[in-house]
């Protein structure tokens, strides 16, 4: 149990670094840019290491690589369903919004792998859901239902939703491809799909897209780096246990990233509310930890 969970945790960490360093690098990057130069230079770095230290599987079946290509095409357009989300409507809405992937992979779990989680794990997992979206809510403009109820007339917060159910089923069929393959070789192959899915979408603005990386391939660098990481991590956690426990330990990144806007970036954030988000979100957590 304990690996899993450090596993869950170390997913954390590295999602809430690569959160920092995007918000860094779309400083002077499209977040579209961003999104997909992470999956072009993600693929750059694990390949050698892949096919020279690893080496390529093969005894990849037809249900395999059919998880891993629909899985790396879903998440690219979920990636770019964030983006859009983002484009049409404010942090504030979208952010707590996408907060309920963990309870949204629950029912995909098991119908796709068979994973059923127990009552009170479930319960736990939404707790987490629960509480990463007070953490998530900025009620200095927002009131508590504010996210909730802009899916009627936001097509920033549609698209936030339509994220969230493309979602559900990735880490289900990341799942099926681990019984094949190592989680550092699934990423390096995932990676590459949804690079071309993403390239295929903004190939108008080809010359755009290549202006922006060259004048901050730094920080695009160090974004590629956490998502290979993060990657690597969070398939390497769906081995040990169920996707939604995996997904909704993940979630302790919202505080890590939190934390960091404030002493970072300076943002100020409402204390009664994040407390209120975080205390929900370890009791949800405890019990996903104790009752798996």
């Amino acid at each position: 149990m304990l690996l899993w969970i450090l596993i869950g945790l170390a997913t954390a960490g590295v999602s809430a670094t690569k959160s920092v360093v995007t918000k860094i690098a779309t400083n002077n990057s499209s977040s579209f840019v961003v999104t997909l130069y992470s999956r072009i230079g993600g693929f750059l770095i694990l390949a050698p290491i892949v096919f020279l230290l690893i080496g390529f599987p093969t005894d990849l079946n037809q249900d395999v690589i059919v998880a891993v290509v629909i899985g790396g095409v879903i998440l690219s357009i979920t990636s770019y369903c964030v983006t859009l989300a983002l484009e049409y409507e404010d942090l504030s809405i979208v952010s707590p919004l996408l907060s309920f992937v963990p309870a949204a992979t629950i029912v995909p779990s098991i119908v796709i792998v068979g994973e059923t989680p127990t009552v009170g794990a479930g319960f736990g997992v939404l707790l987490v859901s629960i509480g990463a979206y007070l953490l998530n809510l900025d009620d200095k403009e927002n009131s508590l239902l504010d996210p909730i109820w802009a899916i009627v007339h936001s097509r920033g917060a549609q698209y936030a939703i339509v994220a969230i159910i493309l979602f559900a089923s990735v880490p289900s069929l990341n799942k099926i491809a681990l019984e094949h393959t190592e989680p550092i070789t699934l990423t390096a192959m995932q990676l590459p799909i949804s690079a071309i899915v993403l390239s295929a979408i903004g190939i108008r603005n080809f010359g755009t897209i290549r202006n922006e990386i060259n004048g901050n391939l730094k920080y695009l660098s160090a974004v590629a780096v956490t998502t290979a990481l993060l990657f690597t991590f969070q398939f390497t956690g769906y081995q040990y246990t169920q996707v939604s426990y995996i997904q909704a330990i993940k979630q302790f990144k919202v505080i890590a990233a939190i934390t960091a806007g404030y002493y970072i970036f300076n943002e100020e954030k409402n204390i009664r509310g994040r407390l209120t988000g975080g205390i929900i979100m370890v009791i949800g957590s405890v019990l996903v930890i104790l009752l798996s």
